[in-house]
């Protein structure tokens, strides 16, 4: 009889860049909600509909957490905080390699987003300023904003061949991941899959859409009181997204 089991584990998010400290954030009830004053400052608008209030990632290096400092202009912050997972993952699962024929299984509801609104900018602005498209550099364009690219990064950086997905199933595109990562090795396609999801949706479009459905606290005076995870006294529906990687492996029972 075999089995499925989580080897290691790495998670980052806005308030937390490790396991330990995020567990203790959660049992401490300390919210890490803020005021994006960036959006407030660069928009007018937004004062008609309240500040901005959210969970932002701000400043995130992967030469801080990783042997990646070459890429850190290259790839959008979904990827950064994909790889930074990924690498916490492997170590904590004590493996001395990756099997070449890894598999890697990355969700995302959104992708790349910041690099996806940069690219779009830029065409706007060429067709706004009558300048010829090709101005707008092609390499590195599209293939690093789509959802794939995140799990194609992670397979360039550990130099692994396996299958790459990327699944994109709105807010359960995380757990959908694992969920075929579990799939693929309990019927022997993959010995190992490092598998999970990131999200880094803080575009002004996201925003917007994101305010819209409620989500955002509304109003600067309770930003301290707003959601927090397992708060039995939140009543309105809000969303907190984890971004967490596993490395899964099977293991052979006797």
């Amino acid at each position: 009889m075999k089995r499925v089991v989580i080897t290691g584990l790495g998670i980052i998010t806005p308030g937390a860049d490790n396991i330990s400290t995020l567990w203790d954030r959660v049992l401490d009830r300390k919210p890490y909600l803020t005021r994006i004053q960036e959006l407030e400052i660069s928009h007018d608008f937004l004062k008609k509909e309240g500040v901005a209030v959210g969970a932002k990632f701000s400043n995130i290096r992967l030469g801080d957490y990783m042997d990646c400092n070459r890429l850190e202009e290259r790839y959008d912050t979904t990827t950064k905080i994909a790889l930074i997972a990924s690498e916490q993952a492997i170590t904590d699962s004590k493996l001395s390699h990756l099997q070449e024929d890894t598999a890697v299984i990355v969700g995302s509801a959104r992708g790349n987003t910041s690099s996806l609104e940069k690219k779009i900018m830029e065409v706007a602005n060429c067709v706004a300023g009558n300048v010829p498209l090709k101005k707008v550099e092609h390499i590195r364009g599209a293939s690093l904003t789509s959802s794939s690219s995140i799990a194609a990064a992670i397979s360039r950086h550990y130099k692994i061949n396996g299958m790459s997905r990327s699944i994109s199933t709105a807010c359960t595109s995380s757990l959908n991941a694992i969920g075929v990562a579990y799939k693929q090795i309990k019927f022997e396609e993959s010995e190992l899959v490092l598998a999970g999801g990131a999200e880094a949706a803080q575009t002004l479009p996201m925003y917007i859409w994101f305010n819209l459905a409620g989500i955002y606290t509304p109003a600067a005076e309770i930003v301290e009181a707003s959601v927090r995870p397992f708060a039995k006294q939140d009543k309105e529906q809000r969303l907190v997204k984890w971004h967490v990687c596993f490395c899964l492996k099977k293991e052979i029972m006797h």
